[in-house]
């Protein structure tokens, strides 16, 4: 099977509008369009399964927590984790960033180096800079060729 971006691209309804079929979306560090069938997965939960997950024991909240438990081992399953205690899940990239550069401060010490591309995003580069701080190693800014990237 071969990827097909213009069929991928239909999956999207924003771009189903006409102000919108040349449009190319790149701000995805900030907000990521969805697919239909993410805004239908979405609207049923909401609709049907809106209860206090993991916090309750009437009904919604015993089915909010079912699908959440399900997709946790939907999502060990693909990622090929052993346990799905594994699976963090959080709002996007920049909590995901800032809960491993704070969950590592406590194991750097002052003669570690960071290293970080020059071309991150500021959500990237502020963590490190703040556990670069708090910690008193170095914090490397990196240029790799894209060879280098590529090849190792």
């Amino acid at each position: 099977m071969t990827f097909d971006p213009l069929q991928f691209k239909q999956q999207f309804p924003l771009f189903s509008e006409p102000e919108n079929h040349d449009l190319v979306y790149l701000d995805n560090a900030a907000t990521t369009q969805k697919p239909q069938c993410v805004i239908d997965a979405i609207t049923h939960f909401y609709t049907h399964n809106n209860g206090n997950a993991q916090r309750a024991s009437h009904r919604l909240a015993r089915n909010a927590t079912d699908i959440i438990l399900s997709v946790r081992e939907q999502t060990k399953t693909f990622l090929g984790a052993t346990k799905v205690e594994e699976i963090v899940f959080t709002q996007g990239a920049t909590a995901s960033v800032n809960m491993i550069a704070y969950g590592l401060r406590s194991h750097l010490k002052a003669d570690d180096c960071i290293a970080v591309s020059l071309g991150e995003h500021h959500g990237n580069l502020l963590p490190w800079q703040e556990a670069s701080q708090a910690t008193g190693c170095t914090l490397s800014l990196v240029s790799p060729s894209f060879d280098e990237l590529i090849n190792g």
